[in-house]
């Protein structure tokens, strides 16, 4: 038997990326022979530690101490020392710890004391450098290499963040990384083993439904939006990162050159911030906030066109998800998206400039080629292999 313990956190981020990477997960490994399934949440909103048992597997909720650095080590001594009280592992069975947050590298001296032939795994679904440096790469090795010229307080965070990066690259056995750019940074700037790394690309099943063109007029008359309006399609959170900001700047420029175009924005985030850039086209773009799956489906069903203008992503499902629906994408060249959409038909990238030191989007290119790809009909959905779910069981038991 083996047994697999899949550690994750109630935090924002469980509601976007790290919370479909668990459902994934737990949908391809629930069924397998001689696997049981554990999942480890920390921080949660129950008043008291407690157990459920679903179909297939378990969860075991933790519910939310003190989060100071200076008491985390306690927390996570307790929870492993209650976790540990209902494992129930024979002789020869095999485990597999696997890690999702930083800061649970905490629990993995006790997983090797109580447990030494143990496997430990780490996903490395975000490095905060790329959002303090708004993906400047070339910028981040000048830091790492103490090259910088004048330091201030942002790049000793990013360092420090490094350290506490390489240490817990150092400590477990594999690293999963969801990127052929992040795998190559680990190699290369982290000093980390070819044998320690594996890929896993995110992957989502196939099922994107396609619907006639009767039927995507009736959901626009259902969601009132008018016939002749072009709709470009936003998913994702409202963070300046995401370029959300950018976007809106160029979808003023979209609509100097056709006013009959409508940006939707799927999420939740920091909306005041995003109200601040719409003063001149309030009345063109909608706010749904975060959608539930068959509501956003609807848009990407009815949608002319996708923007994807983050500076970074490791392996956006939003990107899955638009390829599948086969919309037409304006992306940016961020690491991680590049490398998942440029063998994508229907996908323009937009180019980066350089200013004073600065790196950002082109806001001209931007609003460009959001005109250029409204009139693309072209609808088949293609999602390349390695963004489907099949693949990851095959490569997680390789491990």
């Amino acid at each position: 038997m083996t047994h697999i313990f899949f550690f994750t956190e109630n935090d924002r981020s469980s509601v976007y990326g790290r919370g479909t990477y668990l459902k994934q997960m737990i949908t391809c490994l629930q069924d397998v022979k001689n696997i049981s399934l554990h999942i480890v949440e920390f921080f949660t909103q129950e008043s008291e530690f407690q157990i459920t048992k679903e179909e297939n597997f378990s969860v075991y909720s933790f519910p939310a101490q003190n989060n100071s650095s200076f008491l985390l080590f306690k927390y996570y001594h307790n929870c492993w020392y209650i976790l540990k009280s209902y494992m129930e592992i024979e002789e020869n069975d095999k485990i597999i710890f696997h890690l999702n947050f930083l800061k649970e590298y905490e629990l993995v001296k006790y997983m090797k004391e109580d447990f030494p032939s143990c496997k430990v795994i780490f996903t490395l679904h975000y490095q905060h450098w790329a959002s303090l440096l708004n993906g400047d790469l070339s910028l981040y090795k000048k830091i790492l290499k103490k090259q910088e010229e004048k330091p201030d307080d942002k790049f000793e965070e990013v360092y420090s963040n490094y350290l506490a990066e390489k240490r817990v690259f150092d400590g477990v056995d594999h690293i999963i990384c969801l990127s052929e750019f992040t795998a190559e940074l680990l190699k290369n700037s982290y000093h980390i083993p070819q044998n320690k790394i594996v890929i896993i690309h995110n992957g989502l099943e196939h099922n994107f439904p396609n619907i006639s063109r009767e039927e995507k007029e009736k959901t626009r008359k259902k969601l009132w939006i008018e016939k002749k309006e072009k709709i470009i399609l936003f998913v994702g959170r409202l963070d300046a990162t995401k370029g959300i900001n950018l976007l809106i700047q160029a979808f003023e420029k979209v609509l100097q050159t056709d006013p009959d175009c409508r940006l939707v924005i799927i999420g939740d985030g920091d909306f005041p911030a995003c109200f601040q850039k719409t003063k001149t086209c309030w009345s063109k773009i909608t706010f749904t906030g975060r959608l539930k799956k068959e509501e956003l489906y609807e848009f990407y069903q009815i949608a002319d066109v996708a923007a994807l203008p983050s500076v970074h992503e490791q392996c956006s499902y939003v990107a899955i998800e638009m390829m599948g629906f086969g919309l037409p994408i304006v992306s940016s060249p961020g690491y991680g998206l590049l490398e998942m959409i440029q063998s994508y038909e229907n996908a323009k990238i937009v180019s980066i400039k350089r200013d004073d030191g600065e790196e950002y989007l082109s806001l001209e290119e931007l609003s460009r080629n959001l005109i250029d790809s409204i009139s693309v009909t072209n609808r088949k959905g293609q999602i390349p292999d390695r963004y489907q779910l099949k693949n990851i069981q095959k490569i997680y038991f390789s491990l």
